[in-house]
């Protein structure tokens, strides 16, 4: 039952006397007792008890007291409560004030120092009795007392009873754990009885709320399903929201009632574990940032999920201090296991239109963490803990998604498929910048199909030249190594671009394992050169690459099968002329053969895979008609590279027969078949980089078959070729007597022609 005293001026003054006696008396069986922290404060603090939450009332006319104390010299107090008519089990409220007033020493006056009890798990001014009242209570006076009159009126959707404790908070929330709710900006408490589908709230703002207009006041319910009076697993967590997003909102309040605020209970508190799972690291270059950084734990290796369902994917969140960047969080606290898979997202809220909570909104950066050398973000919960977690916001958030939708062959183990909004700057996978990725999700073992939403994220739509990357984790050790397999999918023989608009909806993509991951093998050497690249457009790119030695024809048709590295030029390396590649990242060992070649994509976009329009080069070693480079221990230098050529729109072909001029009189060794459009003299004549095609076959019989590719660059079709052979009899590599050369008839090259020849050679 409620008690509301009308009491007069001298029925308070009587408790206010009763009080002061008490507080060096033992006290009775039931009561109050406890200290008043005046935080430097002078004077003798008064404590007031209720029977009712209206702190409102109480505060500004007295109403409803059923006892009062003042504080002895040390701030301590003791309440009987033998006369008060409370029993075990009753719900009480208790504040604390200094009055400066001599007229109304009983009520608090404006700028007075105050403080009100509250609980310590929900933050609510309820205190419970049990048989012995309550001992050791603590109120700070950390408020000063105000005449706020306000008022937040709405509705809550609940689709459960229970009982729903309401507070509004002034700023926003530190971290999702309840108890750790700053009371001191607690500015108003209400309690009403849940009634599904929606409940309706009334609450007053404590007169200790700053003078309206009061901005950043985030208004939160907690529904305590087992009403138990704590805030503990299956309890749900709510807030005000803008009702056609559902995203929480800070509210302005003015004074007088502030109508039509409507909440939503969004999150489950979950059941803590037993177990301690540590993750820990900072957020790097923060000093930029203007407004709120958070850090978020979410459920899963997939951190962009954060965008889609938020509230889902939540396992915990903390803002960070305008002093440190560094973070810890126990996902045991959050209800993981050991082994169980998080993800690290940082939130750089719009210092324009920060919000109360961690939701991203356009105009926000965000980062995560990405494992060093992987295609995956995913954090495997341990109990030794996860730490050096460093990471940044580096990805602003526009308006704009699309979706996309496949199949991929069968695999071992799960696949993170990546959205990229460029090529890769190297095949070092484990070196991938992360910052183009707009997207990216888990293909579990089981499934060969996939589907996932791409947001604006890092860039605004559109994506004039995205890549779907996978990686197949093979030996699941969270990096792209030796044995792990690279998905992408393909158009022909190159990988396949993706110009992606906002609202797109792409269903057809089919991915295909192109590459597997090589282990570095190579000596600590580089290949290094002059460089000269050929200006083809302000957006061209370049690119060397490195293949195994092979028919060139080949390497160029399909040149994925054969690359052990590629790798983008950067300006400064076309400003000085040079390049330089370390063999320490490819998958070769001394005396491998190999060959190096350059492209320049005239628009900027794709592999390094020669098409029409791009320019291409071939690195000769000096004093060889071939390009095939044979590794070393040691730096192999002056392998000059000139991307030059220009890459024409054929496939032509030319095969035949090297024969004997004389058939008695043999010409046997290792042979040199060259597609060369000039007519020469001699072998010595040749220059390599104008060769069109070549091949080495072994001569060992009066006759010889051979078969060659006509490279894609040189002259524009239709033009004059000759096919020359050269037989190293002497095999000193050197085109000198004692050898024998021969040249066929003039035949003309089109863009799909193919010739058959024969090849008559007799002794230089």
């Amino acid at each position: 039952m409620r008690l509301d005293f009308q009491k007069s001026i001298v029925t308070l003054l009587l408790f206010f006397m009763m009080g002061c006696g008490a507080a060096d008396t033992p006290s009775e069986p039931m009561a109050i007792n406890g200290k008043v922290d005046a935080l430097g404060n002078p004077g003798h603090a008064v404590v007031v008890l209720t029977r009712h939450s209206d702190i409102h009332r109480v505060l500004q006319k007295g109403d409803g007291v059923v006892s009062m104390v003042t504080t002895d010299l040390h701030g301590n107090f003791s309440m009987d409560l033998k006369e008060s008519g409370l029993t075990p089990g009753d719900t009480v409220y208790l504040s604390a004030f200094i009055p400066s007033s001599t007229d109304h020493p009983f009520l608090p006056s404006k700028g007075d120092p105050i403080g009100i009890y509250t609980h310590p798990q929900t933050h609510f001014p309820d205190l419970t009795l049990d048989s012995q009242g309550k001992k050791g209570i603590l109120i700070l006076l950390n408020r000063t007392m105000n005449d706020t009159q306000a008022q937040v009126c709405g509705s809550i959707d609940t689709p459960s009873g229970g009982n729903l404790i309401l507070l509004a908070h002034q700023g926003p929330l530190v971290s999702n754990t309840f108890s750790e709710v700053d009371p001191t900006r607690i500015i108003g408490f209400a309690q009403v009885k849940a009634t599904p589908p929606q409940t309706p709230f009334s609450m007053d703002i404590l007169p200790v709320a700053p003078t309206p207009p009061i901005p950043n006041v985030v208004v939160i319910a907690l529904q305590d399903k087992n009403g138990n009076g704590t805030a503990d697993a299956g309890d749900a967590l709510g807030f005000a929201v803008n009702p056609q997003t559902n995203v929480p909102v800070a509210l302005t309040l003015t004074s007088g009632e502030n109508p039509a605020i409507h909440l939503k209970l969004c999150l489950t508190l979950p059941a803590p574990s037993s177990e301690t799972l540590l993750l820990s690291g900072a957020i790097i270059n923060t000093s930029h940032a203007q407004g709120p950084i958070w850090i978020i734990a979410a459920k899963g290796g997939n951190p962009t999920h954060l965008l889609e369902s938020p509230y889902e994917n939540l396992l915990a969140f903390r803002r960070l201090s305008s002093t440190s960047a560094d973070f810890l969080f126990d996902l045991g606290e959050a209800g993981c296991h050991a082994g169980d898979v998080a993800s690290l997202i940082c939130l750089a809220q719009n210092a324009q239109a920060p919000s109360p909570f961690p939701l991203p909104a356009f105009g926000d950066t965000l980062g995560w963490y990405q494992n060093p050398g992987a295609l995956s973000a995913k954090i495997v919960s341990s109990k030794e803990g996860v730490s050096n977690l460093d990471f940044q916001a580096t990805h602003p958030l526009y308006d704009g998604s699309c979706q996309l939708s496949g199949t991929l062959p069968d695999h071992e183990q799960e696949v993170s498929l990546i959205l990229h909004r460029e090529e890769p700057a190297s095949s070092d996978f484990s070196a991938l910048d992360m910052r183009p990725i707009s997207g990216m999700i888990q293909i579990p073992q089981e499934e060969t199909t996939f589907s996932f939403k791409v947001q604006a994220l890092g860039a605004p739509f559109p994506f004039p030249n995205a890549y779907l990357m996978g990686l197949e984790d093979r030996d699941q050790n969270g990096s792209a190594s030796p044995g792990d397999r690279i998905a992408m999918a393909l158009e022909g023989r190159i990988p396949r671009s993706f110009s992606l608009s906002n609202q797109d909806q792409i269903t057809d993509i089919s991915l295909s394992f192109i590459m597997e991951v090589q282990a570095p093998t190579g000596p600590n050497a580089r290949l290094s050169g002059a460089l000269t690249v050929k200006e083809l457009s302000p957006k061209q790119t370049s690119w060397v690459v490195v293949a195994k030695a092979g028919d060139l024809s080949e390497i160029f048709e399909n040149p994925m099968k054969s690359i052990l590295w590629f790798q983008k030029l950067t300006q400064e390396m076309i400003d000085a002329k040079s390049y330089s590649l370390p063999l320490s990242k490819m998958a070769v060992v001394p005396q491998d053969k190999v060959v190096v070649f350059g492209v320049t994509k005239r628009d900027g976009q794709g592999f390094p895979i020669p098409e029409p329009g791009d320019a291409v080069g071939i690195v000769i070693p000096q004093g060889s008609f071939f390009p095939t480079i044979t590794i070393g221990s040691e730096d192999i230098t002056d392998l000059n590279l000139s991307i030059e050529l220009d890459v024409q729109n054929y496939q032509a072909n030319v095969s035949g027969t090297v024969k004997n001029y004389i058939s008695f009189i043999p010409h046997n060794g290792p042979t040199t078949v060259v597609i060369y459009p000039e007519e020469l003299n001699h072998p010595t004549q040749l220059d390599p980089a104008k060769t069109l095609g070549l091949t080495r076959i072994e001569k060992n019989s009066e006759s010889v078959d051979f078969s060659i590719g006509i490279l894609p660059y040189g002259p524009a079709p239709p033009f004059d070729a000759w096919v020359y052979a050269w037989v190293d009899e002497n095999q000193n590599s050197q085109a000198d007597s004692g050898d024998a050369a021969g040249r066929s008839k003039r035949i003309i090259i089109t863009s799909q022609s193919s010739h058959m020849v024969t090849i008559l050679v007799a002794g230089i």
